[in-house]
């Protein structure tokens, strides 16, 4: 008997909580002692969106013929996600009703069907504390209702009974604190009432769609209160001061918001939407952060009267996604608006000033007042995104470029960045330029040399209408750095020179001829390189003390014979490229301490057409005699040349502990590979045992079999595996 089976039953499940609910019931196959462990599970989680119809009769028959035998004495979680018609309304009541006979704590279910199906006991259920519902079901709520410890409550897409049957429900939870209505499309409520005097977060979605009379909310004690009303139906709002409320989200088309504005004067952060204007008087005075959505007709006057009735207004986030220019006159009303007040504002520190400009005509030079006046409060944080069409860069003011307060900033967009020659940002710790424009090729490394505590540096060059050619980055204090060189840059060179780099990004896709000058980096702790340069000798060089390293690379090593990797630790390799064994070897060579490789295609890349024929190496690299512990291969193809390579590495890897193969797409990989590895007598536990669980698969029942996928198969061994190191 292997070690792990000698561990004991509580162990044993708790391991098994570490894996999907199937992954467990796998492990049944294995022996006698694994054959009923699953059935001590506190969590079960079965179904999901994409089940076939053969895949939902099997589920459905393994739930009945096993749910009614689980062994736990408490369920902590219960999740069914049952999207087919196959699922029997009786079904789904009896499993709801032996979990809630285990002393559950938590249920969710998403059922798209207009039945209902919850049984009567679940709204007795003392347990309770977690329930999630989304679909089309029917609510019905009986007369007896208790449940004395629910504290989350959601309900997305249910249809209720009856009117009131929502607050039958919320008046039987009295310590519930967390509510989310989403109430469905083409449905009738009529009067909502929602009066929870425990409650702390309520959100609440009201679809244009859905006919309603009106909505009553008393809520004394909430803290977070997020209102969506697309509603275009006449209809009311009655809502209670909330005294203890610390952030609102309101996006709302109701032609009357007294009653909403009134309960939510004690609100520290707002983001507000809204199709009606709210009355003078109401006063904010512990509003801290506003964010405001510039796309209504009465923007300008809304701002107006949030700015006056908010004396310690810190941050302001202006924002517009509006791609027509059908509100000319409310932009040129709101430009004026800003032109006028915001100099006048009264807070001594604005902590961030973020302005989100999209395919408006806002004047640049408005733009460039309102950033002065912001940076003359002791501006903390300034972020811009700015887009017009046709293109036409804004040049920002020069007295950003001494701010001694500034701390972080961001620009994004049609900016021309023209630094002065008066630079000073003694603050500054972050800086991030996303497809901005520069005068010349010195405009960024004069804007870095004047930042001397710089920590945290993003450069990511324009697609077109750059000029840029040499792009410099020397920067001593800089940490994190990322840059990315898009397809169509033309870019000549690049040089960068940061000793004190932990971490370092670069995607080099430019097709244009250039070179990378990159400085050693001694204390770099990880890199992540996508780059088509033919020549990497300088960039591979300068990144040897990395402990985690993620590439893609179009480049051969071979010229790097001395090249060594002396405290990598965890690689990732990308699949996309013809050269990818041999690199894959190379790296192996040059890793002697490596633990860990993840083998897959990285963000946007394409799986390779061909790779290059595997040439077995000579000698056993030293990390796989040594070293390596964990193999992961996702887009697994079956093809011979991968084949080889996976055998090669379980063949070797004399410590692997854990092995899972995934192939591309939604597949597992075929169980009869393993079958064709020969097994030296050096040959890791892994595979052994790997093997003589494809042989176990024989013995199944033939309940468990239907039930369970080869994924499921192979991950039990995995995670007996795995299990080992405890």
């Amino acid at each position: 008997m292997d070690r792990i089976s000698g561990l004991s039953d509580e162990l044993l499940v708790k391991i098994l909580l570490l894996v999907p609910t199937k992954v467990a019931v796998s492990t049944s196959i294995l022996s006698k002692r694994w054959e009923y462990l699953w059935m001590w599970l506190p969590k079960l989680d079965y179904g999901h969106s994409y089940c076939s119809e053969p895949e939902s009769s099997r589920l459905r028959r393994f739930l009945d013929h096993n749910l009614p035998l689980h062994r736990a004495p408490v369920i902590e979680s219960f999740r069914l996600e049952l999207v087919s018609s196959r699922f029997k309304r009786a079904s789904i009541k009896m499993w709801v009703a032996i979990a809630v006979s285990h002393c559950l704590r938590e249920l969710n279910i998403l059922y798209e069907s207009k039945l209902n199906i919850l049984p009567s006991n679940l709204f007795t259920c003392k347990s309770l504390v977690i329930l999630k519902l989304a679909g089309g079901m029917l609510l019905n709520v009986p007369r007896m209702v208790s449940l004395p410890s629910l504290k989350t409550l959601k309900l997305q897409r249910v249809k209720y009974f009856k009117g009131k049957t929502l607050q039958r429900l919320l008046s039987n939870c009295p310590v519930l604190e967390d509510l989310v209505l989403d109430l469905p499309k083409g449905e009738s409520t009529g009067k909502l009432t929602v009066v929870v005097p425990s409650l702390q977060r309520l959100s609440l979605d009201i679809p244009s769609a859905h006919d309603i009379v009106g909505y009553v909310i008393k809520t004394p004690d909430l803290k977070y209160f997020k209102l969506v009303d697309d509603n275009d139906k006449s209809h009311y709002c009655l809502i209670e001061h909330m005294p203890n409320l610390s952030e609102a989200h309101l996006d709302v088309s109701l032609p009357d918001i007294k009653s909403l504005i009134a309960s939510i004067t004690s609100v520290k952060r707002l983001a507000i939407c809204s199709a009606a204007m709210f009355d003078e008087g109401f006063v904010f005075n512990q509003l801290e952060h506003l964010k405001l959505c510039i796309c209504r007709d009465h923007s300008s006057n809304q701002l107006f009267r949030l700015l006056k009735s908010s004396t310690i207004l810190q941050e302001l986030n202006l924002f517009s996604m509006d791609y027509g220019h059908r509100r000319e006159p409310e932009r040129e009303k709101l430009r004026c608006f800003l032109d006028r007040n915001l100099p006048l504002h009264r807070a001594p520190v604005i902590e961030s000033f973020r302005l989100e400009l999209c395919n408006t005509r806002f004047k640049p030079e408005s733009i460039n007042m309102w950033v002065v006046v912001a940076l003359s409060h002791c501006l903390r944080e300034l972020e811009i995104v700015y887009e017009t069409y046709p293109p036409k860069p804004n040049i920002l003011p020069s007295n950003m470029y001494t701010s001694k307060s500034l701390v972080i900033l961001k620009l994004d967009g049609e900016i021309l960045l023209d630094v002065p020659r008066m630079v000073s940002l003694p603050s500054l710790k972050t800086l991030k330029l996303q497809s901005v424009r520069y005068v010349n090729d010195e405009t960024l490394q004069r804007l870095l040399s004047n930042c001397p505590i710089l920590e945290d540096l993003v450069v990511r060059l324009r697609e077109y209408g750059d000029t840029m050619q040499k792009l410099t980055v020397v920067a001593p204090s800089v940490r994190s750095l990322s840059l990315c060189i898009p397809y169509s840059h033309e870019i000549a060179e690049y040089v960068i020179e940061t000793p004190s780099l932990k971490y370092f990004k670069l995607v080099d896709y430019s097709n244009n001829d250039h070179y990378g000058l990159i400085e050693n980096m001694p204390y770099l702790i990880e890199a992540y390189v996508d780059c088509c340069c033919p020549d990497i000798y300088s960039l591979i060089n300068s990144i040897t003390y990395v402990k985690r390293l993620t590439i893609c690379s179009e480049a051969t090593l071979d010229g790097l014979v001395t090249l060594v990797f002396n405290q990598l630790e965890h690689l990732e390799v990308c699949l996309c490229t013809v050269l990818f064994s041999s690199q894959l070897v190379q790296l192996f060579n040059a890793s002697s301490k490596l633990k860990r490789v993840d083998i897959s295609l990285m963000d946007g890349h394409d799986p390779r057409q061909d790779m290059d024929y595997w040439k077995e190496p000579s000698t056993v690299p030293e990390c796989l005699l040594s070293s390596l512990q964990s193999l992961s291969w996702s887009a697994y193809t079956g093809e011979p040349e991968e084949r080889a390579i996976v055998g090669y590495i379980l063949k070797h890897a004399v410590h692997l502990k854990t092995a899972t193969i995934k192939s591309y797409g939604s597949d597992v990989w075929n169980l009869e590979i393993l079958k064709e590895l020969e097994l030296s007598p050096r040959a890791s536990k892994t595979c052994q045992l790997m093997k003589r669980q494809t042989m176990a698969v024989k013995k199944q029942t033939t309940l468990t079999r239907e039930f369970l996928q080869p994924q499921e198969i192979i991950s039990s061994v995995n995670l007996m595996r795995e299990a080992q190191t405890i």
